[in-house]
Protein backbone atom coordinates (compact mmCIF):
# COMPACT_ATOMS: atom_id res chain seq x y z
CA UNK A 1 0.00 0.00 0.00
CA UNK A 2 1.38 3.65 -0.81
CA UNK A 3 1.48 6.35 1.97
CA UNK A 4 -2.05 6.99 3.76
CA UNK A 5 -2.51 10.77 4.08
CA UNK A 6 -4.02 11.81 8.09
CA UNK A 7 -6.95 12.64 5.94
CA UNK A 8 -8.06 9.81 4.43
CA UNK A 9 -11.27 8.11 5.13
CA UNK A 10 -11.16 4.82 7.31
CA UNK A 11 -14.08 2.69 7.94
CA UNK A 12 -14.00 0.48 11.09
CA UNK A 13 -16.72 -2.26 10.73
CA UNK A 14 -17.38 -3.10 14.83
CA UNK A 15 -17.24 -1.82 18.33
CA UNK A 16 -16.15 -4.43 20.52
CA UNK A 17 -11.72 -5.02 21.13
CA UNK A 18 -10.51 -5.09 18.00
CA UNK A 19 -12.44 -2.23 16.98
CA UNK A 20 -12.22 0.65 19.54
CA UNK A 21 -8.61 -0.72 19.55
CA UNK A 22 -7.77 0.30 15.96
CA UNK A 23 -9.80 3.77 16.36
CA UNK A 24 -7.89 4.55 19.53
CA UNK A 25 -4.81 4.07 17.62
CA UNK A 26 -5.24 5.94 14.47
CA UNK A 27 -7.03 8.78 16.22
CA UNK A 28 -3.65 9.02 18.35
CA UNK A 29 -1.01 9.03 15.11
CA UNK A 30 -3.12 11.80 14.13
CA UNK A 31 -5.94 10.53 11.75
CA UNK A 32 -8.79 12.39 11.26
CA UNK A 33 -11.59 10.76 9.22
CA UNK A 34 -12.42 7.56 11.42
CA UNK A 35 -15.90 6.84 10.98
CA UNK A 36 -17.11 3.55 13.28
CA UNK A 37 -20.28 1.25 12.56
CA UNK A 38 -22.18 -1.42 14.80
CA UNK A 39 -25.41 -2.69 15.55
CA UNK A 40 -24.79 -1.59 19.29
CA UNK A 41 -23.53 1.83 20.66
CA UNK A 42 -20.55 0.95 22.16
CA UNK A 43 -19.32 -0.60 24.11
CA UNK A 44 -21.20 -3.03 21.75
CA UNK A 45 -22.66 -5.90 23.43
CA UNK A 46 -22.08 -8.70 20.54
CA UNK A 47 -18.77 -8.29 21.24
CA UNK A 48 -16.68 -10.81 22.72
CA UNK A 49 -15.49 -8.45 25.25
CA UNK A 50 -19.02 -7.16 26.91
CA UNK A 51 -18.30 -9.16 29.79
CA UNK A 52 -18.24 -8.05 33.77
CA UNK A 53 -14.76 -9.36 33.86
CA UNK A 54 -11.67 -10.77 31.80
CA UNK A 55 -8.54 -12.66 32.54
CA UNK A 56 -5.65 -10.90 31.78
CA UNK A 57 -3.11 -13.07 31.90
CA UNK A 58 0.12 -13.13 30.11
CA UNK A 59 1.59 -15.44 28.15
CA UNK A 60 5.64 -16.62 27.21
CA UNK A 61 4.70 -20.06 25.67
CA UNK A 62 6.24 -18.79 22.56
CA UNK A 63 8.40 -15.83 21.20
CA UNK A 64 4.97 -14.53 19.49
CA UNK A 65 2.89 -14.52 22.56
CA UNK A 66 6.08 -12.97 24.73
CA UNK A 67 6.33 -10.19 22.93
CA UNK A 68 2.94 -9.00 22.96
CA UNK A 69 2.24 -9.66 26.02
CA UNK A 70 5.04 -7.37 27.28
CA UNK A 71 3.17 -4.94 25.53
CA UNK A 72 0.09 -5.10 26.35
CA UNK A 73 0.69 -5.76 30.19
CA UNK A 74 2.22 -2.33 30.35
CA UNK A 75 -0.44 -0.88 28.29
CA UNK A 76 -2.52 -1.76 30.93
CA UNK A 77 -0.93 0.08 33.51
CA UNK A 78 -1.98 3.42 31.57
CA UNK A 79 -4.11 5.98 32.95
CA UNK A 80 -7.14 5.51 31.52
CA UNK A 81 -7.59 2.00 32.58
CA UNK A 82 -6.77 2.54 36.05
CA UNK A 83 -10.19 2.30 37.31
CA UNK A 84 -10.93 -1.22 35.56
CA UNK A 85 -7.61 -3.14 36.05
CA UNK A 86 -7.10 -5.12 38.92
CA UNK A 87 -3.73 -7.23 39.39
CA UNK A 88 -4.66 -9.84 41.81
CA UNK A 89 -2.79 -12.78 40.10
CA UNK A 90 -3.39 -15.84 38.20
CA UNK A 91 -3.64 -19.47 39.40
CA UNK A 92 -3.40 -21.60 35.66
CA UNK A 93 -3.73 -25.56 36.81
CA UNK A 94 -4.00 -28.55 35.17
CA UNK A 95 -5.17 -32.16 35.88
CA UNK A 96 -3.96 -34.23 33.15
CA UNK A 97 -0.54 -35.31 32.26
CA UNK A 98 -0.70 -32.98 28.96
CA UNK A 99 -1.84 -29.91 30.22
CA UNK A 100 0.38 -29.93 33.06
CA UNK A 101 3.01 -30.13 31.01
CA UNK A 102 2.05 -27.29 29.22
CA UNK A 103 1.64 -25.47 32.56
CA UNK A 104 5.19 -26.76 33.43
CA UNK A 105 6.68 -25.11 30.11
CA UNK A 106 5.18 -22.37 31.37
CA UNK A 107 5.86 -21.84 34.23
CA UNK A 108 9.55 -22.33 33.60
CA UNK A 109 9.49 -19.88 30.30
CA UNK A 110 8.46 -16.99 32.91
CA UNK A 111 11.67 -18.00 35.43
CA UNK A 112 14.05 -17.66 32.65
CA UNK A 113 12.47 -14.85 31.11
CA UNK A 114 13.13 -12.81 34.47
CA UNK A 115 9.71 -13.41 36.58
CA UNK A 116 10.68 -15.90 38.69
CA UNK A 117 10.41 -13.53 41.47
CA UNK A 118 6.40 -13.16 40.31
CA UNK A 119 5.51 -16.72 39.74
CA UNK A 120 5.56 -19.98 42.50
CA UNK A 121 4.75 -24.06 41.33
CA UNK A 122 1.93 -25.29 43.23
CA UNK A 123 2.34 -29.26 43.37
CA UNK A 124 -0.50 -30.13 45.37
CA UNK A 125 -3.93 -29.14 46.77
CA UNK A 126 -2.34 -27.98 50.15
CA UNK A 127 0.29 -25.81 47.91
CA UNK A 128 -3.28 -24.30 45.90
CA UNK A 129 -4.81 -23.59 49.71
CA UNK A 130 -2.21 -22.14 51.30
CA UNK A 131 -1.49 -19.30 48.46
CA UNK A 132 -5.59 -19.19 48.60
CA UNK A 133 -7.33 -20.30 51.66
CA UNK A 134 -10.86 -19.28 50.25
CA UNK A 135 -10.11 -23.24 48.67
CA UNK A 136 -9.43 -25.10 51.54
CA UNK A 137 -13.06 -26.61 51.56
CA UNK A 138 -11.64 -28.02 47.49
CA UNK A 139 -10.77 -31.17 47.00
CA UNK A 140 -8.93 -29.47 44.00
CA UNK A 141 -7.73 -33.41 42.85
CA UNK A 142 -4.70 -34.37 41.06
CA UNK A 143 -4.80 -29.89 40.40
CA UNK A 144 -1.07 -28.91 39.40
CA UNK A 145 -0.06 -26.00 37.95
CA UNK A 146 1.28 -22.23 39.14
CA UNK A 147 0.89 -18.66 40.24
CA UNK A 148 1.60 -15.72 38.63
CA UNK A 149 1.60 -12.17 40.51
CA UNK A 150 1.57 -9.87 37.36
CA UNK A 151 -2.00 -10.78 36.05
CA UNK A 152 -5.63 -10.55 37.43
CA UNK A 153 -9.00 -9.42 35.61
CA UNK A 154 -10.72 -6.34 34.37
CA UNK A 155 -13.80 -5.26 33.94
CA UNK A 156 -14.28 -5.64 30.49
CA UNK A 157 -17.30 -4.06 29.37
CA UNK A 158 -16.18 -1.25 31.01
CA UNK A 159 -12.72 -1.33 29.85
CA UNK A 160 -14.36 -1.33 26.13
CA UNK A 161 -16.62 1.94 27.60
CA UNK A 162 -13.32 4.19 28.28
CA UNK A 163 -11.75 2.94 24.91
CA UNK A 164 -14.77 4.30 22.89
CA UNK A 165 -14.91 7.26 25.18
CA UNK A 166 -11.16 7.71 24.23
CA UNK A 167 -12.26 6.83 20.64
CA UNK A 168 -14.80 9.64 20.63
CA UNK A 169 -12.79 12.38 22.39
CA UNK A 170 -10.53 11.95 19.87
CA UNK A 171 -12.47 12.74 17.09
CA UNK A 172 -13.76 9.52 16.05
CA UNK A 173 -17.79 9.00 15.19
CA UNK A 174 -19.77 6.34 15.88
CA UNK A 175 -22.95 5.01 14.52
CA UNK A 176 -25.47 2.41 14.91
CA UNK A 177 -28.60 0.68 14.60
CA UNK A 178 -29.68 -0.81 10.51
CA UNK A 179 -27.92 1.99 8.78
CA UNK A 180 -24.57 0.98 10.58
CA UNK A 181 -25.02 -2.54 10.36
CA UNK A 182 -22.95 -4.70 7.74
CA UNK A 183 -24.94 -7.04 5.66
CA UNK A 184 -22.29 -6.94 2.56
CA UNK A 185 -19.13 -5.74 1.06
CA UNK A 186 -19.45 -3.11 -1.53
CA UNK A 187 -17.73 -3.82 -4.67
CA UNK A 188 -16.56 -1.54 -7.97
CA UNK A 189 -16.71 -3.29 -11.02
CA UNK A 190 -13.68 -5.07 -10.70
CA UNK A 191 -15.42 -7.18 -7.79
CA UNK A 192 -13.05 -5.06 -5.12
CA UNK A 193 -14.07 -4.06 -2.11
CA UNK A 194 -15.21 0.10 -1.83
CA UNK A 195 -16.76 -0.28 1.66
CA UNK A 196 -19.51 -1.92 3.16
CA UNK A 197 -23.62 -1.86 2.18
CA UNK A 198 -25.70 -1.89 5.64
CA UNK A 199 -28.76 -3.98 6.90
CA UNK A 200 -31.03 -0.85 5.46
CA UNK A 201 -29.37 -0.68 2.11
CA UNK A 202 -26.80 2.15 3.30
CA UNK A 203 -23.65 2.29 1.77
CA UNK A 204 -20.29 3.20 3.23
CA UNK A 205 -17.58 3.80 1.19
CA UNK A 206 -13.79 4.94 2.31
CA UNK A 207 -9.93 4.40 1.38
CA UNK A 208 -9.74 2.15 3.96
CA UNK A 209 -12.10 -0.72 5.26
CA UNK A 210 -11.64 -2.81 8.29
CA UNK A 211 -13.56 -5.90 9.57
CA UNK A 212 -13.84 -5.94 12.79
CA UNK A 213 -16.68 -8.48 12.81
CA UNK A 214 -16.03 -10.96 15.27
CA UNK A 215 -17.59 -13.93 15.45
CA UNK A 216 -19.80 -12.53 12.54
CA UNK A 217 -16.88 -12.44 10.65
CA UNK A 218 -17.57 -15.68 8.43
CA UNK A 219 -20.75 -15.11 8.04
CA UNK A 220 -20.30 -11.97 6.14
CA UNK A 221 -16.97 -12.38 4.40
CA UNK A 222 -15.58 -16.28 3.03
CA UNK A 223 -12.65 -16.31 4.71
CA UNK A 224 -11.95 -19.90 3.24
CA UNK A 225 -11.93 -21.87 6.84
CA UNK A 226 -10.26 -19.95 8.53
CA UNK A 227 -12.41 -18.77 11.02
CA UNK A 228 -15.15 -20.68 13.25
CA UNK A 229 -17.80 -18.90 15.18
CA UNK A 230 -17.53 -20.31 18.57
CA UNK A 231 -19.45 -19.80 22.02
CA UNK A 232 -18.07 -20.92 25.46
CA UNK A 233 -21.06 -20.84 28.69
CA UNK A 234 -21.16 -18.29 31.44
CA UNK A 235 -22.86 -18.73 34.72
CA UNK A 236 -23.11 -16.55 37.62
CA UNK A 237 -24.23 -16.95 41.72
CA UNK A 238 -25.08 -13.98 43.97
CA UNK A 239 -22.82 -13.90 47.15
CA UNK A 240 -23.97 -12.29 50.32
CA UNK A 241 -21.83 -9.10 51.69
CA UNK A 242 -19.78 -11.21 54.18
CA UNK A 243 -19.01 -13.79 51.27
CA UNK A 244 -18.33 -11.15 49.08
CA UNK A 245 -15.37 -9.83 51.93
CA UNK A 246 -14.40 -13.05 52.29
CA UNK A 247 -13.80 -13.52 48.50
CA UNK A 248 -12.30 -10.20 47.97
CA UNK A 249 -8.96 -10.01 46.21
CA UNK A 250 -8.54 -14.01 45.72
CA UNK A 251 -6.62 -14.78 42.72
CA UNK A 252 -8.36 -15.56 39.49
CA UNK A 253 -8.26 -19.62 40.03
CA UNK A 254 -8.34 -21.22 36.12
CA UNK A 255 -7.63 -25.21 35.36
CA UNK A 256 -7.07 -25.30 31.79
CA UNK A 257 -9.74 -28.72 31.79
CA UNK A 258 -11.94 -27.87 34.15
CA UNK A 259 -12.91 -24.27 33.62
CA UNK A 260 -12.20 -20.65 35.82
CA UNK A 261 -13.41 -18.45 38.19
CA UNK A 262 -13.12 -14.84 39.79
CA UNK A 263 -13.60 -12.77 42.87
CA UNK A 264 -16.60 -11.14 43.44
CA UNK A 265 -18.03 -8.36 41.14
CA UNK A 266 -19.18 -5.12 42.41
CA UNK A 267 -22.81 -6.39 42.31
CA UNK A 268 -21.64 -9.57 44.41
CA UNK A 269 -21.85 -12.03 41.82
CA UNK A 270 -18.92 -14.76 41.17
CA UNK A 271 -18.74 -15.61 37.33
CA UNK A 272 -17.88 -18.84 36.82
CA UNK A 273 -16.87 -20.43 33.36
CA UNK A 274 -16.06 -24.02 32.29
CA UNK A 275 -13.31 -25.26 29.81
CA UNK A 276 -14.45 -27.10 26.55
CA UNK A 277 -13.42 -26.67 23.27
CA UNK A 278 -16.43 -24.81 22.74
CA UNK A 279 -20.63 -24.60 20.43
CA UNK A 280 -20.93 -23.59 16.73
CA UNK A 281 -24.28 -22.60 15.64
CA UNK A 282 -24.31 -23.73 12.21
CA UNK A 283 -26.13 -22.46 9.62
CA UNK A 284 -26.60 -22.48 5.75
CA UNK A 285 -25.93 -18.99 3.92
CA UNK A 286 -28.31 -17.61 0.89
CA UNK A 287 -25.13 -18.00 -0.72
CA UNK A 288 -24.63 -21.73 -0.06
CA UNK A 289 -21.99 -21.77 2.30
CA UNK A 290 -22.31 -23.52 5.54
CA UNK A 291 -20.77 -21.37 8.66
CA UNK A 292 -21.14 -21.32 12.71
CA UNK A 293 -23.49 -18.15 12.80
CA UNK A 294 -23.70 -17.16 16.40
CA UNK A 295 -26.92 -16.18 18.38
CA UNK A 296 -25.78 -13.55 20.75
CA UNK A 297 -27.28 -12.69 24.30
CA UNK A 298 -28.09 -9.32 23.28
CA UNK A 299 -29.82 -10.81 20.25
CA UNK A 300 -31.38 -13.66 22.00
CA UNK A 301 -32.11 -12.92 25.55
CA UNK A 302 -34.35 -16.24 26.04
CA UNK A 303 -31.43 -18.97 24.79
CA UNK A 304 -30.38 -20.65 28.08
CA UNK A 305 -27.44 -22.93 28.57
CA UNK A 306 -26.96 -26.69 27.77
CA UNK A 307 -27.32 -29.01 30.59
CA UNK A 308 -24.09 -30.17 30.20
CA UNK A 309 -22.71 -26.71 30.90
CA UNK A 310 -24.52 -26.49 34.21
CA UNK A 311 -23.22 -29.66 35.26
CA UNK A 312 -19.95 -28.87 34.32
CA UNK A 313 -20.03 -25.35 36.26
CA UNK A 314 -21.42 -26.87 39.66
CA UNK A 315 -18.62 -29.51 38.78
CA UNK A 316 -16.12 -26.94 38.97
CA UNK A 317 -17.50 -25.57 42.31
CA UNK A 318 -17.78 -28.60 44.03
CA UNK A 319 -14.16 -29.42 43.42
CA UNK A 320 -12.72 -25.91 44.51
CA UNK A 321 -15.36 -23.55 46.44
CA UNK A 322 -17.96 -26.63 47.84
CA UNK A 323 -19.98 -24.55 49.66
CA UNK A 324 -21.33 -22.93 46.03
CA UNK A 325 -21.84 -26.03 44.37
CA UNK A 326 -25.21 -26.35 44.66
CA UNK A 327 -25.85 -22.27 44.60
CA UNK A 328 -28.82 -20.69 42.01
CA UNK A 329 -27.53 -19.10 39.15
CA UNK A 330 -28.62 -15.34 38.56
CA UNK A 331 -27.66 -15.48 35.04
CA UNK A 332 -27.09 -18.05 32.66
CA UNK A 333 -25.44 -17.14 29.04
CA UNK A 334 -23.04 -17.99 26.08
CA UNK A 335 -20.09 -15.54 24.82
CA UNK A 336 -19.45 -15.79 21.93
CA UNK A 337 -16.14 -15.46 19.92
CA UNK A 338 -14.31 -16.67 17.08
CA UNK A 339 -11.28 -19.43 16.58
CA UNK A 340 -8.65 -19.58 14.27
CA UNK A 341 -7.17 -23.09 13.57
CA UNK A 342 -3.64 -22.07 15.11
CA UNK A 343 -4.96 -19.70 17.86
CA UNK A 344 -2.86 -17.03 16.35
CA UNK A 345 -5.32 -13.97 15.05
CA UNK A 346 -6.49 -13.04 11.89
CA UNK A 347 -4.65 -9.96 11.08
CA UNK A 348 -3.79 -9.03 7.16
CA UNK A 349 -5.06 -6.99 4.19
CA UNK A 350 -7.31 -9.58 2.14
CA UNK A 351 -5.46 -10.49 -0.85
CA UNK A 352 -8.54 -10.19 -3.37
CA UNK A 353 -9.30 -6.59 -1.74
CA UNK A 354 -5.75 -4.06 -1.20
CA UNK A 355 -8.51 -1.67 0.94
CA UNK A 356 -9.91 -4.11 3.14
CA UNK A 357 -8.21 -5.10 6.31
CA UNK A 358 -9.30 -8.00 8.05
CA UNK A 359 -8.73 -7.80 11.13
CA UNK A 360 -10.55 -11.20 13.26
CA UNK A 361 -9.56 -14.42 14.94
CA UNK A 362 -10.00 -13.26 18.89
CA UNK A 363 -9.60 -16.75 19.89
CA UNK A 364 -10.11 -16.32 23.20
CA UNK A 365 -6.44 -13.64 23.31
CA UNK A 366 -7.52 -11.15 22.17
CA UNK A 367 -9.25 -8.69 25.28
CA UNK A 368 -5.99 -9.08 27.43
CA UNK A 369 -4.13 -7.29 24.26
CA UNK A 370 -6.77 -4.31 23.90
CA UNK A 371 -4.61 -1.29 24.96
CA UNK A 372 -2.03 -2.56 22.07
CA UNK A 373 -4.36 -4.84 19.41
CA UNK A 374 -5.25 -1.69 17.78
CA UNK A 375 -1.51 -0.54 16.61
CA UNK A 376 -0.73 -3.86 14.77
CA UNK A 377 -4.28 -3.20 13.04
CA UNK A 378 -3.14 0.40 12.46
CA UNK A 379 0.26 -0.57 10.70
CA UNK A 380 -1.65 -2.41 8.16
CA UNK A 381 -4.05 0.55 7.79
CA UNK A 382 -1.23 3.25 6.68
CA UNK A 383 0.77 0.19 4.70
CA UNK A 384 3.22 -0.43 6.91
CA UNK A 385 4.91 -3.95 6.96
CA UNK A 386 4.52 -5.91 10.61
CA UNK A 387 7.44 -7.43 11.97
CA UNK A 388 8.33 -10.57 10.13
CA UNK A 389 7.44 -13.13 12.81
CA UNK A 390 3.65 -10.96 13.72
CA UNK A 391 3.31 -11.04 9.41
CA UNK A 392 3.75 -14.69 9.01
CA UNK A 393 1.64 -15.70 12.20
CA UNK A 394 -1.32 -13.51 11.76
CA UNK A 395 -1.15 -13.60 8.04
CA UNK A 396 -4.25 -14.38 5.77
CA UNK A 397 -3.58 -18.62 5.88
CA UNK A 398 -6.40 -20.57 4.35
CA UNK A 399 -5.23 -24.14 5.57
CA UNK A 400 -7.43 -26.67 6.51
CA UNK A 401 -4.76 -29.61 7.86
CA UNK A 402 -4.96 -28.38 11.29
CA UNK A 403 -7.20 -27.84 14.05
CA UNK A 404 -5.49 -27.02 17.68
CA UNK A 405 -8.25 -27.80 19.92
CA UNK A 406 -8.73 -26.52 23.46
CA UNK A 407 -8.48 -28.32 26.50
CA UNK A 408 -11.56 -29.52 28.62
CA UNK A 409 -14.65 -31.26 28.48
CA UNK A 410 -14.51 -34.53 26.22
CA UNK A 411 -12.33 -32.26 23.64
CA UNK A 412 -14.92 -32.38 21.24
CA UNK A 413 -17.06 -29.04 19.32
CA UNK A 414 -20.66 -29.70 19.37
CA UNK A 415 -23.31 -27.71 17.65
CA UNK A 416 -26.13 -26.08 20.17
CA UNK A 417 -28.78 -27.44 18.10
CA UNK A 418 -27.66 -31.24 19.65
CA UNK A 419 -27.17 -29.92 23.34
CA UNK A 420 -29.80 -30.94 25.68
CA UNK A 421 -31.53 -28.32 27.39
CA UNK A 422 -30.45 -25.41 24.90
CA UNK A 423 -33.54 -23.20 24.61
CA UNK A 424 -34.15 -20.66 22.15
CA UNK A 425 -36.72 -19.03 19.95
CA UNK A 426 -34.87 -21.74 17.57
CA UNK A 427 -36.21 -24.65 19.09
CA UNK A 428 -39.23 -23.25 20.61
CA UNK A 429 -40.39 -22.75 16.91
CA UNK A 430 -39.04 -26.04 15.77
CA UNK A 431 -41.67 -27.53 18.64
CA UNK A 432 -44.41 -25.54 17.69
CA UNK A 433 -44.27 -26.67 14.80
CA UNK A 434 -44.81 -30.00 15.05
CA UNK A 435 -47.69 -29.31 17.29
Amino acid sequence: MAYLPKSSSILIVGSGTFGLSTAVHLARRGFTNIQCLDRFPYPSPDSAGYDVNKIIGMRNDTALTARVSREALAGWQEPLFESVWHEVGLITAATNEEATEYCRSAYQSWIDCGEGDNVQWLESAKDFQELVPQLRNGSLSNWRGFYHRRAGWAYAAEALRLMGDEAARLGVRFATGASATMKSLLLDNQGRATGIVAEDGTRWIADRIVLCTGAWSDALLDTEGQLEAKCWTVAHIQLSPEECAAFKDIPVVMNLEEGFFFEPSEDGQIKICNEFPGFTHKVTLDDGRETSEPRSNAQNPGDTIPHQSRKEVRELLAKTIPQFKDRQFVVEKVCWCTDTRDRNWLLDVHPKHPRLIVATGDSGNAFKMLPVIGKYISDLVEGKSLDPMLKEAWRWRPDKTSRDQRWGGDGKTRDLKDMDGWKNDESRSARESKL
